[in-house]
């Protein structure tokens, strides 16, 4: 999935976004 926050591509089990912190 992509983050909202950032737009990168993420891990679907991902807490929060490695990239800029946002909690998913």
């Amino acid at each position: 999935m992509k983050c909202v926050k950032c737009g990168k591509e993420i891990e679907d089990s991902a807490l929060f976004c490695p990239y800029c912190g946002e909690k998913i």
